[in-house]
């Protein structure tokens, strides 16, 4: 009888563990766990995001496509329409600066970085930090 692995659909790539997953019919590799079963947790987390329509792939998508695409249109299922387009004017200093960069390169460092530029260009510091809640938020 052969020995059953709890651990199916991961891969030792290199140093790191990874897994896939099927999204929109092509095979998707996400790579990176330091552990086995750090890379089948991953797994469970990412097909149950993918039944419940939230998976998304974070690899390529960047901060402007997200939050047009994704976060502020489903917005409209839980905050009032004026509460959305405070969002909206707030996010939009972190789009100017970091909105095509993909959503896995953002660093504290770069919203740091945005912060001192905001108030380098006059913003009060209430609109840097209402600017710097609402990215949080949306990360």
């Amino acid at each position: 009888m052969a020995k059953s692995n709890k651990f199916i659909g991961t891969v030792k790539r290199g140093a790191t563990w990874s897994f896939y997953l099927y999204v929109d019919g092509k095979k998707k590799w996400v790579g990176g766990f330091p552990t086995q079963r750090a890379a089948w947790e991953g797994k469970n987390e990412a097909e149950v995001a993918k039944k419940q329509g939230r998976y998304l792939d974070k690899s390529r998508i960047t901060l402007n496509a997200y939050v047009h695409d994704s976060w502020l249109p489903n917005l409209h299922y839980r905050l009032k329409a004026t509460t959305i387009d405070q969002y909206a004017q707030s996010i939009r200093y972190s789009i100017n600066a970091l909105g095509d960069r993909p959503l896995q390169q953002i660093r504290p460092a770069d919203v740091e970085r945005l912060q001192k530029d905001l108030l380098a260009k006059g913003l009060s510091p209430t609109t840097v930090a209402r600017a710097s809640t609402i990215l949080s938020i949306c990360l």
